[in-house]
């Protein structure tokens, strides 16, 4: 029975998502990145025992939790692109580049953890703090699990 609940919510969940999220190209009848959704909301899910109040109240908050990390992200991935780039090319001003692009790179650094404090104040808003802490765990452990998950998936391709 829990796990048709947790089926149900999920299916829910993923619509809901689903409809928020851009639209990536398909790679068959579900892309990758749809795949990937669903396994680790279900596994959130699951892993913080989120009842159906919980979850309503949560994935709405995760969601904006997550946009907004992804966006630090990508400030933090295209500042180390441009520091790259001075690196290379050593032109005039270099020194003076080198350490505004360095100073733009360590704050956005520091955004995500100004992220995550924001949002540790707005899960405990939604959750109990045993569920908070329970989403931190499985945040991790997703993570472990994906990066395991994809090691073992290149150790297949190196074989063939």
């Amino acid at each position: 029975m829990k796990r048709l609940f947790v089926f149900i919510i999920i299916l829910c969940l993923h619509s809901v998502s689903h409809a928020q999220m851009p639209d990536y190209p398909q790679q068959g009848p579900t892309s990758k990145h749809e795949q990937l959704l669903s396994a680790k909301i279900a596994f959130y899910t699951s892993e913080m025992n989120l009842t159906p109040q919980e979850a309503a109240a949560f994935w709405p908050v995760y969601n904006q939790y997550w946009e907004e990390k992804e966006i630090a992200h990508k400030r933090v991935q295209r500042n180390m692109r441009v520091l790259m780039m001075i690196l290379k090319e050593k032109k005039p001003n270099y020194e003076d580049n080198l350490r505004r692009i360095l100073d733009a790179y360590i704050t956005s650094l520091s955004i995500d953890g100004v992220i995550n404090r924001k949002y540790f104040e707005e899960f405990q808003k939604v959750l109990p703090v045993e569920k908070v802490a329970a989403f931190y765990k499985a945040e991790e452990d997703f993570r472990i699990r994906l990066i395991y998950e994809l090691r073992k998936g290149g150790e297949k391709r190196v074989s063939k």
